[in-house]
């Protein structure tokens, strides 16, 4: 028989501690204490029962189907529409398109896949791993990155950055690395419309960062895209056939006959 030991700080955080001391937000035990939700509002509801932290005392209030309870924060009411003993909240991810600013995600990020497991569908996300007991046990299914460990080292050796005159605000920055294969070392120079192209991946100049030490580090996002030779002869075939439209289309126009037009200017004299 295994136990489980959680440690639990109430008054620091709901979450139970690990040996480590980090916290284990993926444990389904919460132990907390009031005394952290009295710094700001919160509403807590448990089934037809709602609480919430009035100035200086805590109010448990029952809530029937319907009902419109006041709450003490402008004026607010909550009317409780539907009410059951026999269902469970879950989170349904559906498909959204990324929404990008600035070259960056701001919402559409988050990865999920549907799984059947005996004929029951259970949704995992990158943020919400699931725990399932199967046949007695218990097995925790997540959707993380995949490691690639690349059969090659790349190496910073020197970053360079310009300023933008009289600020600290980067006007570019580029990178020369240095890439170590079985055929040996080989320098490269990597800055924006120029990146790094080695056994079918990209090496583009994203971004940069500082270190406590102030010293800088380079980052480079890492792309791969199987169909790019698909693309590039799309795009031939596409100048290709604008030419030949072109030919056609001027094959196919006669030729036009120029009429001279002349002008007489008559002097007239008084």
């Amino acid at each position: 028989m295994n136990r489980l030991i959680y440690s639990f700080l109430p008054d620091y955080s709901p979450y139970p501690l690990t040996k480590d001391f980090n916290l284990l937000k993926n444990s389904p035990i919460r132990v907390f204490s009031k005394n952290i939700f009295e710094k700001s509002p919160n509403l807590f509801l448990f089934g037809e029962h709602l609480a919430f932290y009035d100035v200086d005392h805590w109010v448990l209030k029952e809530i029937n189907q319907d009902q419109e309870v006041e709450l003490p924060w402008m004026n607010f009411k909550l009317k409780l529409l539907f009410h059951s003993n026999n269902k469970v909240p879950t989170y349904v991810p559906y498909p959204v398109m990324p929404i990008q600013e600035e070259g960056k995600l701001v919402k559409g990020a988050t990865r999920s896949i549907l799984l059947n497991i005996r004929g029951q569908n259970f949704w995992v996300t990158n943020q919400k791993p699931i725990t399932l007991s199967i046949d007695g046990h218990k097995h925790r299914i997540a959707v993380n990155k995949k490691s690639v460990r690349l059969p090659y080292e790349v190496s910073l050796t020197r970053f360079k950055m310009d300023l933008d005159p009289g600020t600290n605000r980067a006007a570019s920055y580029e990178s020369f690395i240095q890439l170590f294969t079985d055929k040996g070392p080989s320098k490269h120079h990597v800055f924006m419309n120029n990146p790094l192209k080695y056994e079918g991946l990209t090496f583009y100049q994203a971004s940069y960062f500082k270190t406590n030490e102030g010293h800088y580090g380079s980052v480079l996002s890492v792309n791969k895209d199987p169909g790019r030779p698909i693309k590039y002869l799309g795009s031939l075939l596409l100048v290709l056939g604008a030419i030949w439209h072109f030919y056609i289309r001027k094959k196919k126009i006669a030729p036009n006959k120029t009429n001279s037009f002349s002008t007489q200017l008559q002097e007239s004299t008084s």
